[in-house]
């Protein structure tokens, strides 16, 4: 199974201390997908003032470490127009790139999509659900 983490189920595991379920996906064999742009994402997202409360320069590098261990990185060729919000769309790019079986995100305009080709989008409480029920 290949999963992709938009960047706010990232930082929303980032604040709540609950990186470690990647290393839970790890040992049930499930990957997940990366490219530059998420992890760009994260990096400009975990750099904003309103963050400096949840974070030090120690936690931004253990997020950093933690993603490039976790993840599988993909390049992306073309990014098509799925959502009006167009810096998300390259998440569905990645989920054809990396032939993710799920979309995690809070994103409500993503969660509408529903389904992008051989891709769910879900909730990450769905998402929680389903990997603790195989």
């Amino acid at each position: 199974m290949i999963v992709v983490l938009d960047c706010n189920i990232w930082m929303t595991l980032a604040i709540s201390r609950k990186l470690s379920l990647l290393y839970s996906l790890k040992k049930h064999q499930i990957n997940t997908a990366g490219c530059t742009e998420l992890f760009n994402e994260i990096s400009e997202v975990s750099q904003r003032k309103k963050f400096k409360k949840y974070f030090n320069r120690l936690d931004i590098e253990q997020l950093f470490q933690i993603y490039f261990t976790f993840t599988l990185n993909f390049e992306l060729s073309e990014i098509e127009s799925i959502v009006s919000d167009q810096k998300d769309n390259y998440l569905f790019a990645l989920c054809d790139a990396s032939k993710a079986d799920y979309l995690v995100t809070g994103d409500k305009l993503l969660l509408d999509v529903m389904k992008h080709k051989s891709t769910e989008v879900i909730t990450l409480a769905k998402f929680r659900q389903m990997v603790s029920n195989p």
